[in-house]
């Protein structure tokens, strides 16, 4: 290994380890680029989180989802909102 590589090594490295590894659903987070977005998102209860997964990237129904977690479609459609 060269002089430089040692040297910059730790800056030269990537750390690909997801923030969200223990729930595979969760990947899009880790692929946010824009900071704030990301820290907004990861700041949201694991309900939230997992509300957002199931509209935009499981391709669930508001009306769907609201099955799914017994309650009415309006209390999805307020939440979105909020």
């Amino acid at each position: 290994m060269s002089p430089l590589l040692k040297k910059f090594a730790v800056q030269l490295s990537v750390n690909d380890t997801p923030h969200f590894q223990n729930n595979p659903r969760y990947y899009w987070i880790d692929e946010i680029e824009d900071i704030t977005l990301f820290s907004k998102i990861i700041a949201l209860p694991e309900r939230d989180i997992d509300l957002l997964t199931m509209l935009s990237e499981e391709g669930f129904s508001q009306h769907e989802i609201a099955t799914f977690r017994g309650v009415a479609p309006a209390a999805i459609c307020k939440k979105i909102k909020n």
